[in-house]
């Protein structure tokens, strides 16, 4: 098979950000307890959006990307969740299974 599917993009983008977490180079942003919990919650979008994939909802899936693009764009508003150097690899990444789902 030559092109990956949605949802192996989602399964790659996940495994990447768990890494990138553990390893430093996606952290949470914000003050007190709010670095941790941004990094749950942008994890949770990533889950959503795959679960969606699976359930064939793709303008759902594609409104989960949004989102979490929206919280890792380095733009001021909405504010960002995740910040480091690993972002931008991500962000490529999330790009390209917007692609593949035809998002807009």
């Amino acid at each position: 098979h030559d092109e990956p599917t949605p949802d192996e993009m989602m399964d790659a983008i996940m495994a990447f950000y768990e890494d990138a977490v553990a390893d430093g180079t996606i952290y949470g942003l914000g003050n007190g307890n709010a670095p941790a919990a941004h990094l749950r919650i942008f994890l949770g979008m990533l889950d959503a959006a795959d679960d969606l994939i699976v359930a064939g909802d793709y303008g759902a899936a594609c409104d989960q990307l949004d989102l979490a693009d929206g919280k890792s764009d380095g733009l001021s508003s909405p504010p960002d969740f995740i910040g480091g150097p690993g972002v931008s690899a991500l962000n490529t990444m999330l790009g390209i299974v917007m692609v593949a789902l035809g998002c807009n």
